[in-house]
């Protein structure tokens, strides 16, 4: 009976899914549940083969934490996978293991995902990369697993429930996704309106969170007659499908880009600053600028260090963009 936690973000709950698919298909006969934060929930209760989704809010405090272990323990888990690796889950791992030694019990078989804080200091610190090239996160997320099993690998087919979710009419429409949670790994704003004026044959479709609408607004305005901004009007599970219907995703390291990753969708990567956003299917092309200062950060924290500010996304022009949304379009057609 395995419990997997990962309670956030968006992004890393894409990436760390295919862990589940592969447990499940190492070991059909088990039960796996999977325990992340509440907003959550409902994203990673799409995923079918899991049996059981457990959530914590954040406003519920040490006490709320509490409650859930008590709930947790009654579960009797032979095995925990700690994707998250922070207190909170840290805190359950050891709550669930001391439950089995004082009732017993054969002890838990835990494994955590490494946060590689070491090379993680010798990478943004001194320059120094010890880090695997490229670095793909959904692999880093089953590379842990090989405790358990051999070799793992990332699932071939993932299914997610979300053909029920309504979202307009989407087809032969290209998804932008602007947003990111810092500003570094932005590209710039007159770069997205520029790839819509030389795509005048093309629809687009703005998706994002509510953070995201006044840019989208913006973006969307130099076209407005082929361009539906629907940054902050759909749920995350909407967002699935409305992927899953779009011809394909430009997106920065963003949760969108690795959703699309995910569902094996056609996506163009931003990347660059960040050192883990790279996408991991080769459904994803990654779209970069080689530069001796990349990467410079963990997730767009930070400042641009260079003597062009974000040189590394300023360099990846509209142009180019287009050449490779022009290229997924032949394939299709092939």
């Amino acid at each position: 009976k395995y419990l997997i936690i990962r309670f956030s973000s968006f992004g890393d709950i894409m990436q760390a899914l295919p862990a589940a698919v592969f447990l499940r298909e190492q070991d059909p006969n088990s039960e796996i549940h999977w325990l992340t934060r509440s907003d959550f929930a409902p994203t990673v209760g799409a995923l079918r083969i899991l049996d059981q989704i457990w959530s914590l809010q954040k406003k519920d405090g040490l006490w709320g934490l509490v409650r859930l272990i008590r709930a947790l323990k009654r579960e009797k888990y032979t095995h925990v996978y700690d994707a998250h690796n922070n207190l909170r889950s840290t805190l359950v791992r050891w709550a669930l293991a001391l439950s089995r030694t004082f009732e017993r019990e054969p002890a838990l078989q835990q494994i955590v995902r490494s946060k590689n804080r070491f090379k993680r200091f010798l990478l943004f610190r001194l320059r120094i990369n010890l880090f695997e090239k490229p670095f793909l996160g959904a692999e880093s997320y089953l590379k842990p697993l090989v405790a358990w099993f051999n070799e793992p690998n990332l699932p071939k087919r993932i299914e997610l429930h979300i053909e029920n979710e309504v979202v307009p009419d989407l087809k032969q429409t290209v998804a932008l996704a602007p947003g990111a949670a810092w500003p570094l790994k932005t590209w710039p704003l007159t770069y997205w309106q520029s790839l819509i004026e030389q795509n005048p044959q093309r629809h687009f479709v703005i998706l994002g969170g509510p953070e995201d609408r006044e840019t989208g607004e913006q973006i969307a305005s130099i076209a407005p007659n082929r361009t539906v901004n629907l940054a902050g009007q759909l749920s995350w599970r909407q967002s699935l499908r409305a992927l899953q219907a779009c011809q394909s995703l430009v997106a920065g390291d963003t949760g969108l880009l690795h959703a699309a990753d995910l569902l094996q969708r056609p996506a163009i990567a931003l990347i660059g600053p960040t050192a883990f956003g790279r996408p991991s299917r080769p459904s994803s092309r990654v779209a970069e600028v080689d530069l001796p200062c990349r990467p410079c950060t963990k997730d767009g924290r930070g400042r641009c260090r260079n003597a062009v500010e974000r040189r590394c996304l300023v360099e990846l022009t509209p142009e180019r963009i287009s050449l490779l949304i022009n290229q997924i379009q032949s394939n299709d057609q092939i």
